[in-house]
């Protein structure tokens, strides 16, 4: 027989009667004694086989003596066991090496556990005989409870996308109860937009491969945003299906979102500023590549728009530009780009221009008269004008970005040395600058 370390050690010696400490000691059946918070204090003989010599001793935990999968299922059990309802056993494997080599073998284990003083316990320990079963039920059981725990869908899914198992979230965010789903098809849960973006993931952990994605899914509250992980189970030849664990990251998604909102917009006006034009007009250059239409850029700079902000306050002069955002986007389609370039400059976009020249010098006049137009902003009287350079390019025309830009640019400072409130024009054709 293997000692375990310190057994025989006055630390083990018995505070309690030397006759009652023997029949603990040599009782025919494994006992052990423990503390409240789950270490082993005393081992009697029978025990000593049965328990891992290294692991064992007093002041070591418990559940160090058990296989590291069974561990969780410990520390719940221990948690419980000083509630009066709560279960007196559990089965549960320990792994002894095997001497001169590097493997294991593993016994399961029945804990039986009876309360012996305020803050001691008495273990009695017995083998199972069907080890595998019993272990099988008390972890389907307990990871069962855990998972209903767990603020996320858990789930099992076969081969065929119909689920075996599902966790009590499923109710929360669905409505249904999850004994029901059992059998139940992956599209009872997914509506049809969300299963279409998760039929290529599924797809893949059905082949064998954890999937990970993110998708939008709809719920008794609402549409949640959230991640998926698809983790295979595999057999010995094949895969019968998959994990299924799905996180809410609404909250996260929504934050994220507004960060990068921010980082491309302009927070006065929540058009998108200098760095999100810059992105745009480059995706919308490789548009006009690809069709046989032309565009143009529209460059407004306001008159004047210092000494409005002198005589009437930077509040003021914030409202004004506020204004002047919303009367562009009043004037011009849903499909066309405005952004606030810099202070009171504003650039506005359009594409799919038959006439580039013609339809630019449209949408221009009308965003001067609308501006003009104005009488007051926030009931204080105002007057409002503006100079626009415009350049234009056609279809089959090469272009850059920053040719585009410094063309109507310099047609607006030509608007400007040469009266204000009025419009240049400088197809690319033409580059006097």
């Amino acid at each position: 027989m293997t000692e375990h370390p310190d057994f025989h050690s006055d630390a083990f010696s018995p505070n309690h009667d030397t006759f009652w400490y023997s029949l603990f000691l040599n009782a025919p059946h494994a006992m052990a004694l423990a503390s409240k918070d789950g270490c082993w204090l005393r081992i009697n003989l029978k025990a000593q086989l049965l328990l891992p010599p290294a692991l064992a001793f007093k002041g070591h935990a418990i559940r160090a003596s058990l296989i590291a999968e069974d561990q969780p299922l410990w520390d719940q059990f221990w948690s419980m066991i000083n509630y009066e309802a709560a279960p007196r056993h559990i089965d549960l494997h320990m792994a002894h090496d095997l001497p001169d080599t590097k493997t294991q073998q593993r016994e399961c284990i029945r804990i039986h556990v009876d309360a012996c003083g305020s803050d001691t316990q008495l273990l009695t320990l017995t083998t199972c005989p069907v080890a595998d079963e019993h272990l099988h039920r008390a972890c389907k059981e307990e990871l069962s409870a855990i998972c209903d725990h767990i603020p996320a869908l858990v789930a099992f899914v076969d081969q065929n996308q119909r689920y075996q198992f599902c966790n009590t979230t499923y109710t929360t965010w669905f409505g249904l109860d999850k004994d029901q789903l059992i059998g139940h098809h992956l599209n009872t849960v997914l509506d049809e937009l969300a299963y279409a973006r998760a039929e290529p993931h599924i797809k893949k952990a059905l082949k064998g491969h954890t999937a990970q994605f993110e998708n939008e899914i709809l719920t008794l509250s609402g549409y949640r945003y959230v991640a998926t992980k698809y983790v295979p189970h595999h057999t010995k030849d094949h895969v019968d299906g998959f994990h299924v664990f799905v996180f809410d990251i609404s909250e996260h998604k929504a934050l994220e979102d507004q960060l990068s909102f921010e980082a491309t917009h302009d927070p006065l006006t929540s058009l998108p500023n200098k760095r999100a034009l810059t992105t745009l007009l480059r995706h919308a250059l490789a548009r006009r590549s690809r069709s046989d239409r032309g565009m143009a850029l529209i460059y407004l700079d306001l008159d004047h728009f210092a000494n409005l902000n002198l005589e009437h306050g930077q509040e003021f002069g914030d409202m004004v530009l506020q204004h002047v955002a919303r009367t562009l986007i009043e004037q011009v389609r849903q499909t066309d780009i405005v952004a606030r370039w810099d202070g009171d400059e504003f650039i506005v976009v359009l594409e799919g221009l038959e006439e580039p020249e013609s339809d630019a010098l449209s949408i221009a006049g009308k965003i001067l008269t609308a501006l003009q137009n104005t009488s007051k902003v926030n009931r204080k009287p105002v007057h409002l004008a503006g100079c626009i350079g415009i350049s234009t390019v056609k279809a089959e025309q090469s272009v850059t970005l920053e040719e585009l830009i410094s063309a109507a640019d310099h047609a607006m400072h030509q608007a400007k040395s040469q009266g204000r409130n009025q419009t240049i024009l400088h197809p690319l054709t033409d580059r006097p600058y």
